[in-house]
Parts: C-alpha cells; sequence; structure tokens
C-alpha cells in the first residue's frame, strides 16, 4: 500500500520512485524456507515453522501475481482481479496435497 495512511504496513518500502511491492518479500521468504528445508533437517517444531513462513511467502506472492502477468502495478485496477483468481485456484490445489499428504504419512496407515 503506497497510502500515507499506513506507512507502518509490511511491504510499504518507498524510496524516491522506487517502491517494493510485498512480492519482493514473499520471493524472499519462499527462498530462504524453501533452501532452508532442504539445506537442513528441521526437527520439530522447525519444520512447522519453516512450512507457515513458506505459506506466508506464498501468499505474499499471490496477493501480487497480476503484477508478475502484467509487468505493471495494477491490484486496485479491473486486472487486478488476476491476483485474487490465483489465490482462489491456489488454494483448493494446496489443501488437496496437504490432505493427501498427510494422509499418506499417518502413522499406522
Amino acid at each position: 500500500m503506497r497510502s500515507p495512511k499506513v506507512p507502518w504496513w509490511p511491504g510499504s518500502v518507498t524510496s524516491g520512485d522506487l517502491h517494493i511491492h510485498h512480492l519482493v518479500w514473499g520471493i524472499i521468504l519462499l527462498l530462504l524456507c524453501g533452501f532452508l528445508g532442504f539445506a537442513t533437517t528441521p526437527r520439530d517444531p522447525w519444520t512447522e515453522i519453516l512450512a507457515v513462513l513458506f505459506g506466508i511467502g506464498a501468499g505474499f506472492t499471490l496477493d501480487e501475481f497480476a503484477l508478475w502477468v502484467r509487468l505493471q502495478d495494477v491490484y486496485w485496477s479491473e486486472e487486478g482481479r488476476s491476483s485474487f483468481d490465483a489465490v482462489v485456484a491456489t488454494v483448493p490445489f494446496a489443501l488437496l496435497v496437504v490432505l493427501c499428504l498427510a494422509s499418506a504419512v499417518r502413522p499406522g496407515s
């Protein structure tokens, strides 16, 4: 958000003509959590913490999907709806993956 009313909002980094969208923070979180998950063997609760942070990064990134596609800040315009559509398409898929993996890993099954 570029509104001066909410300068505290995470991802609201503006300096002159430069505005860093929360897409950037999402990509950083995705990369960091993905690399840590693969490069280390995290034990509980770190596995869950990395998973939550990875999900937050994915949320930040998908929320700016329209910016990926259009390479313009169209968040509050009609073209920005593709960000909402991307999230609506991704959430059921992610839930399906999580539920299938949870049932496959369940002890005693």
